[in-house]
């Protein structure tokens, strides 16, 4: 670790341990929690209140909400317990409305996101039937009318890939970057096909497949933010 890491690295920490002091005294001072906060402001827009809320409950002193593991349907419930100083029913059941809305969002995505890190870290494997079949899938979605003479062929290279075995070129993403061919060249095999002629022009061409996998990488790391 370089020293600009390192000094970086304590000052986020005095940052967080600044900030922690500061959110006890408000609780202390406001007899209000730190959620209860987020949900009387007026102006914040309900996508940074989620925000908002999902950074409070990362750092919730509970440790089944600091892991977004609270059973499906058991979100009204909850928001309840984290709402305790609202007096006033009708806000209170407002308020517990849009932060049960915004927990299911939250483990829904939390969910997304580690499914998608599942699929990316499951190495693409030839003596795998079924990653097998779905690599043949792939062929016959772009080249329907072209058979595969073999398994290993310089044909795989016509679909943007760089050698004559696929496999290769999945240690990235694993599978996920295998599904995402195929799903984009199922689902919307007029664009697939479309993005296809253009990667085989002689002026502007790309690798088809390549562009693809190094696309899926792009998004998953949009998703992790």
């Amino acid at each position: 670790m370089s020293f600009i890491d390192l000094m970086g690295n304590i000052a986020y920490s005095i940052q967080n341990f600044i900030l922690e002091g500061f959110l006890l005294l408000t609780n202390f001072l406001t007899r209000s929690t730190r959620i209860e906060r987020i949900m009387y402001q007026k102006k914040a827009s309900q996508s940074t209140k989620v925000v908002q809320i999902e950074e409070a409950l990362r750092r919730h002193e509970d440790e089944r909400l600091r892991e977004f593991a609270w059973s499906s349907g058991e979100e009204t419930d909850v928001a309840h317990r984290l709402l305790p100083s609202i007096n006033d029913e009708d806000q209170k059941h407002d308020y517990k409305k849009m932060l049960a809305r915004s927990m299911r969002q939250i483990r829904g995505y939390t969910k997304l996101c580690d499914e998608v890190e599942s699929r990316r870290s499951t190495a693409y494997d030839s003596s795998n039937e079924s990653h097998e079949k779905l690599l043949l899938k792939l062929w016959k979605f772009l080249k329907p009318d072209e058979e595969l003479k073999s398994r290993k062929s310089k044909q795989w290279e016509d679909i943007g890939f760089q050698g004559d075995d696929p496999a290769t070129d999945f240690r990235g993403m694993g599978i996920l970057g295998l599904e995402q061919l195929c799903f984009f060249a199922q689902f919307d095999a007029h664009n697939a096909q479309r993005s296809l002629k253009i990667s085989l022009d002689p002026r502007i061409g790309f690798p088809f497949a390549i562009c693809g996998i190094t696309i899926t990488a792009m998004l998953k790391e949009l998703f992790l933010l």
